[in-house]
């Protein structure tokens, strides 16, 4: 039912999308050919083995996911600094709501997070008698300027062969990526980092963001992502009156520990590749 549910999403956006002129990602007559042979399985309901989802699907399902329509697709980017806007664009909606509402005291201990993997563990090449748990999926950047201005890439669970009347039982990505095989592991662990600062702080990351260039008009380029970024620059806080506050100091502290050289045991800027969460 889970793969049927799934398949029936895509193969409407395939449909819709088609029918109206729009570019599908890998478009050819094997893709329609696969679509139509896994809906001809599951309509016959035969307890056969097949894999889901194949690799020729997972362009369409890139472009389904990034609109919005729900796959098993996890969203990543390659960028720390896009990470962050989202983090923080969401963030800022929580504070607002809750000023609002004159609940801002409940958000005084509320972090938001960025998490960051070290991507190598995941791409290197599987060892013999070892499978990857997971994959890195990424779909072309063409005809969707969304995914290219967001560096946009995503996480699939590996997709082995499933009889079609097996049980599914969701798992947790974050275990799944754990599975590392003993052998892909290296001397330096964890390969999973989560960076946090507090909620009330999302207005600051956003304008410290906005001086790399890094808002919602370059985030959405379109002129819907023009007027999200005016609307978010007058959230931005006083920058003289942040440089005095204990935050500030705070601040300078930290990115003075993370320094190279520094003996915190964090990564170093540039020394290691890394994949950074939406």
């Amino acid at each position: 039912m889970q793969i049927h549910a799934e398949l029936e999403l895509i193969r409407r956006f395939f449909i819709v999308a088609d029918a109206q002129g729009l570019v599908i990602p890998e478009d050819s007559q094997a893709l329609r050919r696969i679509l139509r042979e896994l809906e001809q399985i599951l309509r016959g309901r035969r307890n056969i083995a097949i894999q889901w989802p194949p690799p020729e699907v997972w362009s369409l399902l890139g472009i389904c996911q990034h609109h919005r329509l729900p796959t098993r697709l996890l969203d990543w980017t390659w960028s720390s600094y896009v990470a962050a806007y989202f983090a923080a664009s969401d963030a800022l909606i929580k504070v607002r709501a809750a000023e609002s509402s004159g609940k801002e005291v409940m958000l005084r201990n509320e972090r938001l997070a960025v998490i960051a993997m070290r991507s190598e563990l995941i791409e290197r090449r599987r060892m013999r008698g070892e499978d990857r748990p997971v994959h890195l999926v990424t779909a072309p950047a063409a005809g969707n300027p969304n995914l290219r201005a967001q560096r946009g890439v995503f996480l699939l669970l590996n997709p082995d062969e499933v009889k079609v009347d097996d049980y599914f039982a969701a798992e947790p990505y974050d275990n799944l990526a754990m599975r590392v095989p003993p052998g892909w592991r290296t001397a330096v662990r964890p390969f999973i980092f989560k960076f946090t600062l507090p909620v009330l702080e999302a207005s600051e990351l956003l304008r410290l963001l906005a001086k790399e260039n890094v808002t919602a008009a370059s985030i959405f380029p379109s002129y819907d992502g023009v007027v999200q970024a005016m609307n978010e620059m007058r959230e931005w806080p006083d920058s003289k009156l942040w440089r005095r506050s204990p935050q500030a100091k705070a601040a300078a502290a930290y990115h003075k520990d993370l320094l190279p050289g520094s003996a915190s045991g964090l990564p170093t800027p540039g020394r290691r590749k890394e994949k950074t969460a939406r």
